[in-house]
C-alpha cells in the first residue's frame, strides 16, 4: 500500500512549483541564443576588456549585437509575462530602435577604424627604428593610408586624407624629430602647398605657394644669396628692387653716410647673367618658377638651409615681386628683425627640373619619402 508521499505525489508536487527567477532566465536565454552561444557572446566581450586592447572589430560587433538581442529578447518576455499588452509593444519597439541606433553607430565605428589600424600599422613598423636611424624611421611612409569615401568630391576626398595622415604621422615623436631635422616641418606646417603666414592662426591666410627644393650650396651656378644688414631701409624694399639691384640709398646715422644697395654676395655678374631667366620663371604657372627664401643669421652655413637637412622651404618668388622684404617674408612664415644683430639672408634659387622644385604639400611628401629609387632620405642621421 503506497504512502500519501510516494515518488506520484512528490513529482505532482514539484511541477506545481513555480520556476525560480534564476531558472526562468537561464531558459530565455537558452532560448534566444542556446547555452553556447550565450558563453561564446560574453566569452568574447569579457576578454576584450580584461585585454583592453580592441584587435578584430567584426567579432566584438557581432558579440554586441548578440548580447543586445538577448537583453531584447528578456525584455520582450518580460513584459507580456508581467505588463500589460500595450506597454510589451512600446518596450520592444524601444529595444529595436536602440538595437538599430547600435548596429550603425558599430558600423560607422568600424568604418572610421580603418585609419585607427593603419596608424597601428605606422607606428609597429617603426617600433625598433633608433631615434637617430632616421632612414627606418622614413619606413613609416611605405604603408599607404585608407582612400576617400567621397565619391561625390574626389578632390575635397583626396585632401581630407593626405592632411589626415600628415596630422597622424605629426603624433609620433620620432616621426615628428626625423621630419623637423631633414625637412623643417614644424607644427605651423599646413601640408597643402602654401605657407601659414608669421603671427595668423587662420590656415585661409596662407596664400603663397610654397616648395621643398634641395638644400643646395651657395656655390651653385643656380642659386644666388644676399646677405644684408639688418636695417629698417631694406624692410620697405621690394623683392624686385632688391633682386634687380638697381635702387641706391644714401642716408646720414650718428653724423656718418651710409649707402644702401643690395647686391648679392660675391656673385653679382651670376645675378646679372641669370636676371633674364629669373623673370621668366616669375608666372605662376611656370613649371620650373624661381623661388625665394628668407633667414636671419649671425653666419651662412655655405647652404640655402641647415647643413643635415635634405630639403628646405622656398616661397614662389613671383608671388612676392611686389611686395616688401618684411611682407615677403612675413607670408612665408618667418620674421626679419632690424633690432637683432644678425644679417638678412636671401636666397635665389632657379630650379633646373621640376622635381627640384616641389610643392610642399603631404602627398608629395609620403611619395618622395617613400621613392624606391630616389628617396628624400637615404641614411641614417650624422
Amino acid at each position: 500500500m503506497s504512502s500519501p508521499s510516494d515518488g506520484k505525489d512528490l513529482h505532482v508536487d514539484e511541477m506545481l512549483t513555480p520556476p525560480s527567477w534564476g531558472q526562468e532566465l537561464r531558459k530565455l536565454a537558452g532560448e534566444a541564443v542556446g547555452l553556447s552561444g550565450l558563453v561564446a557572446t560574453l566569452g568574447s566581450i569579457v576578454s576584450v576588456l580584461i585585454l583592453g586592447k580592441i584587435k578584430d572589430w567584426p567579432t566584438l560587433i557581432i558579440s554586441l549585437l548578440a548580447l543586445f538581442f538577448i537583453v531584447v529578447w528578456v525584455v520582450a518576455w518580460l513584459g507580456k509575462k508581467f505588463f500589460a499588452r500595450r506597454l510589451t509593444m512600446i518596450l520592444t519597439l524601444l529595444c529595436f530602435s536602440l538595437a538599430t541606433a547600435l548596429t550603425w553607430v558599430c558600423v560607422i565605428h568600424w568604418y572610421g577604424d580603418r585609419w585607427r589600424r593603419w596608424n597601428r600599422d605606422v607606428l609597429s613598423s617603426i617600433e625598433d627604428c633608433s631615434s637617430d636611424n632616421e632612414r627606418c624611421i622614413a619606413n613609416a611612409f611605405k604603408h599607404a593610408y585608407p582612400e576617400s569615401e567621397f565619391s561625390s568630391a574626389p578632390l575635397l576626398g583626396k585632401l581630407n586624407n593626405d592632411l589626415k595622415a600628415g596630422s597622424y604621422f605629426l603624433q609620433d615623436e620620432k616621426i615628428q624629430a626625423m621630419l623637423k631635422t631633414r625637412l623643417g616641418i614644424g607644427a605651423r606646417f599646413l601640408g597643402t602647398g602654401f605657407s601659414q603666414p608669421l603671427n595668423s592662426a587662420e590656415y585661409e591666410e596662407a596664400r603663397i605657394p610654397e616648395y621643398l627644393c634641395p638644400n643646395s650650396s651657395e656655390a651653385e651656378d643656380n642659386v644666388i644669396t644676399w646677405e644684408l644688414d639688418p636695417s629698417d631701409e631694406y624692410l620697405d624694399w621690394t623683392l624686385e628692387e632688391i633682386v634687380e639691384g638697381k635702387k641706391t640709398v644714401k642716408k646720414i646715422i650718428d653724423g656718418k653716410e651710409v649707402t644702401f644697395e643690395s647686391q648679392p654676395i660675391n656673385s653679382k655678374a651670376k645675378r646679372d647673367g641669370l636676371l633674364s631667366k629669373i623673370e621668366g620663371k616669375l608666372d605662376v604657372s611656370a613649371k620650373e618658377p624661381a623661388v625665394v627664401r628668407f633667414q636671419q643669421l649671425h653666419a651662412s652655413s655655405g647652404k640655402v638651409g641647415r647643413p643635415n637637412a635634405v630639403r628646405v622651404f622656398f616661397s614662389h618668388l613671383g608671388s612676392v615681386w611686389k611686395m616688401k622684404l618684411q611682407d615677403a617674408a612675413r607670408f612665408s612664415g618667418y620674421s626679419l628683425d632690424p633690432n637683432e644683430q644678425k644679417k638678412f639672408f636671401i636666397w635665389v634659387y632657379l630650379p633646373r627640373h621640376p622635381h627640384e622644385v616641389v610643392p610642399a604639400t603631404w602627398k608629395n611628401i609620403v611619395a618622395h619619402l617613400n621613392d624606391k629609387d630616389n628617396p628624400w632620405i637615404k641614411a641614417e642621421a650624422r
